[in-house]
């Protein structure tokens, strides 16, 4: 949706500006201009009805997790990758697991003890309560793998995986759908040799080799299950936000890759949807949202700080009347919806994302004509992304 040339901020009047004029870096309007833009989307958030968090890679940057969408980033966090010349791409691919399998392990268990122990920042918890004050809440759909909208507490039926996450798992066979969620693997990680060394994570069907239960480049044999649910959950709330005002905040999200950003210009289609998008890298499509050209955690300060005193009340009031459920609570909740599903029945605690398996539910082994029948977004299939990718990899987008 097109930025309107001025908008009634409630606090001092109205602010106009041109129509293109949001935080691109055009040298005719400077950092006071970033900060009239800034103004404006908390303004809007401050009269929206719900919000959408759309993230990317970029999101987690700021809690200090590694840059893996470019060269000098992974191979910063990686030295030996860059010796063997892997790039991020490469590495991330099923066939390892079959080939080098402790390789294979020594990438991703290093990934996983990585996001286990780093904090999400504090724009997290921003986000978390600007949705808690809308009347018709919010909902989050990231790319990311890191679990860390879990583990800054916001509520799991309210979030969308679209590439998975690295702390389920499933069989790599796989010899069923199962997908499980388990303690981090007690092995270590040599990253010198780039070698994991001790006990591998094994499916508890047929004792085969386990992987994470993430979406890989040229995957065929990813189980979709628990993604496909939690995009069902969301695209019920998104029909029924016809006639409401909806901020879409889309941070961090890159055009390698363009999942999340395909999915928010999507979502913004909506009659009274507005998307803000927050990179500090410019890209094509800036003019036709509000563009803030800053890092995440920067970008969701400043929003915080501009917003109006009411709206801050507002957040504190609904943090006051929605206390944190149980652990009893969250367990039931997290199994229901889980029951019917070939995943099984699951325990979770979204605290420390460190669930044990109370049963799982076999189910039919799937083929690779059925794992390739498997879609993310039901109602967007086509893509427009190089067709030398496997149709798994394109499908993501």
């Amino acid at each position: 949706m097109r930025a309107k040339d001025s908008l009634p901020l409630g606090i001092e009047g109205v602010v106009t500006f041109p129509e293109n004029a949001v935080a691109n870096g055009d040298d005719r309007f400077p950092d006071d201009h970033t900060q009239l833009a800034v103004r404006r989307v908390a303004a809007l958030i401050a009269n929206a009805e719900a919000l959408l968090i759309m993230a990317g890679a970029g999101m987690s940057v700021d809690s200090g997790l590694p840059d893996f969408r470019s060269a000098q980033g992974f191979w910063r966090a990686y030295p030996p990758l860059e010796k063997l010349g892997l790039s991020f791409e490469e590495i991330a691919q099923p066939h390892w697991f079959t080939e080098a399998p402790k390789m294979a392990w020594a990438w991703y268990g290093h990934r996983q003890q990585l996001y286990r122990k780093t904090t999400p920042h504090a724009g997290y918890q921003l986000l978390r309560e600007w949705g808690q004050a809308m009347s018709a809440g919010s909902f989050v759909v990231t790319s990311n793998v890191d679990g860390h909208f879990f583990f800054a507490d916001f509520p799991a039926e309210r979030i969308v995986e679209r590439h998975g996450s690295i702390h389920r798992y499933q069989c790599m066979a796989p010899c069923t759908s199962a997908i499980w969620l388990d303690k981090a693997p007690v092995f270590k990680v040599d990253l010198t040799t780039f070698q994991a060394f001790g006990e591998l994570p094994h499916c508890p069907e047929c004792g085969s080799l386990a992987r994470p239960n993430v979406l890989m480049f040229n995957d065929d044999a990813w189980i979709a299950d628990v993604t496909e649910d939690q995009q069902e959950r969301y695209a019920s709330w998104l029909s029924g936000l016809s006639g409401r005002k909806v901020v879409i905040i889309e941070c961090g999200a890159g055009t390698a890759i363009p999942a999340i950003r395909l999915a928010a210009q999507r979502a913004a289609e909506r009659s009274l949807a507005t998307l803000v998008r927050i990179n500090p890298v410019p890209t094509a499509g800036d003019e036709s949202v509000i563009a803030l050209r800053l890092p995440a955690l920067e970008a969701l300060t400043r929003i915080q700080q501009a917003l109006p005193e009411s709206f801050r009340r507002r957040c504190t009031d609904s943090a006051t009347k929605e206390p944190a459920p149980s652990q009893e609570v969250i367990e039931h909740q997290f199994n229901e919806k889980f029951k019917s599903s070939p995943g099984g029945i699951i325990s979770t605690n979204p605290k420390n994302y460190l669930p044990t398996i109370k049963t799982i539910k076999k189910s039919k082994v799937y083929s690779k004509a059925d794992h390739a029948a498997i879609r993310l977004d039901r109602p967007a299939r086509s893509c427009r992304l190089a067709p030398n990718l496997s149709k798994n990899a394109r499908r993501i987008a």
